[in-house]
């Protein structure tokens, strides 16, 4: 099992046929199926990676690329996060751009500009992960799946590092900036503004980084465990949905980032609970209950245990239904632990899961790379003027 990049990395055992036999169960957390960002089609990867190469001294007209790139220092192939800095800097204040930054790439360079590759290949991703699962082509195992109720709030900063007018904290005409960055697409950009508008988020402290964040959330982490789940119950496979929504107290009111991207991380294995306990009430308890769901699982195959189970798993705590294509049931991980049902409209704040509507929406969105080095016209949208 995997958490972030370690749940990309699951989803891709998943669905590959090479793993075939090679595990029996598999927990996902806070990870993607569906996202180019991540998942990256091998027409964009050639013209982005061929980019890279270009400026490490190794075009594509080398007669031998690969070997040059070999000997290029590994140093030059990480992103520092001064260089980040630069790029933020450039973008904000419509600075020429560092000369490192591609022509081409993924709208989230260079915060996770790289990723696994659908090169069609047996060794290699036959196509992208939710669609390969909606067809069937994936490992029938039982399957713990999940996100956190405010995945995306850590995430929702760093948009001042790539979509160029971006300005943090978040206002009306940066959450727009932001969508036309991401989606490029002027009508999709319409569509999300109203799925998500300004008055539902007015209630929430920082309500536009709020407003974001549920966008990242939903795009990245929770619409795609959706995907997921409907194919691996239509096989007719125990999938046992979650939402991590434990409250962290003083932590979430002085951070204002609610139960973020890793944050359950602790409780899972039992570490820096003595800290956290200073923060937040009823810590040991909960890691209790989820460091024994997640062992039973790995020893039973259900997070409700059985006789051969782990010792010391049978915390005490409400029965986890697995979801079903009827029921649509999810694991709420808060104290108590209790249970919720996918809804086809809800809206923030009583929306735990993302409504169908949002996911509905998301699953058709192809989150296209695009010309890194091309800025918007924003100078007329900010709140002030350089």
């Amino acid at each position: 099992f995997g958490e972030s990049a370690g749940g990309f990395s699951v989803m891709w055992h998943l669905v590959s046929p090479r793993s075939t036999g090679l595990f029996h169960a598999a927990i996902m957390e806070s990870g993607d199926s569906d996202v180019s960002w991540f998942f990256q089609r091998f027409e964009d990867s050639i013209r982005f990676y061929n980019g890279i190469a270009e400026y490490l001294g190794c075009p594509n007209t080398t007669e031998n690329q690969l070997a040059c790139l070999r000997s290029v220092s590994f140093e030059k192939f990480v992103i520092p996060f001064s260089d980040m800095l630069k790029e933020m800097i450039a973008n904000e204040f419509h600075l020429p751009l560092p000369p490192d930054v591609p022509a081409f790439g993924s709208p989230v360079f260079p915060l996770m500009p790289f990723g696994p590759v659908i090169d069609f290949s047996l060794d290699g991703l036959m196509g992208l992960p939710a669609e390969l699962a909606a067809n069937g082509s994936f490992m029938h195992v039982p399957l713990l799946i999940g996100n956190n109720k405010n995945d995306g709030s850590i995430f929702e900063p760093s948009a001042a590092v790539m979509a160029p007018g971006f300005v943090w904290p978040a206002t009306n005409v940066s959450v727009t900036t932001a969508l036309d960055w991401f989606l490029t697409d002027p009508a999709n950009v319409s569509l999300a503004l109203e799925l998500y508008p300004e008055s539902e988020f007015a209630s929430a402290s920082y309500s536009e980084d709020v407003r974001l964040s549920h966008v990242i959330r939903d795009v990245i982490f929770a619409c795609s465990n959706r995907r997921i789940v409907k194919p691996f119950a239509a096989a007719g496979l125990d999938v046992f949905l979650y939402v991590w929504a434990f409250d962290l107290g003083p932590l979430d009111a002085r951070l204002h980032l609610g139960d973020f991207h890793a944050s359950e991380l602790p409780f899972v294995w039992q570490t820096y609970l003595p800290e956290i306990s200073l923060i937040a009430n009823g810590t040991v308890e909960m890691s209790d209950i989820m460091s024994s769901r997640w062992a039973n699982f790995a020893y039973c195959h259900t997070p409700n245990g059985c006789a051969s189970g782990p010792p010391n798993a049978d915390v005490p705590t409400a029965f986890w239904p697995p979801f079903t294509l009827t029921d649509r049931v999810y694991y709420s991980l808060q104290l108590p632990a209790t249970t919720g049902h996918l809804q086809p409209d809800n809206v923030y704040p009583n929306d735990e899961f993302p409504s169908d509507v949002k996911c509905d929406f998301w699953d058709q969105q192809e989150f296209l790379w695009h010309n890194l080095k091309t800025k918007p016209n924003v100078f007329s949208k900010l709140p002030f003027q350089f």
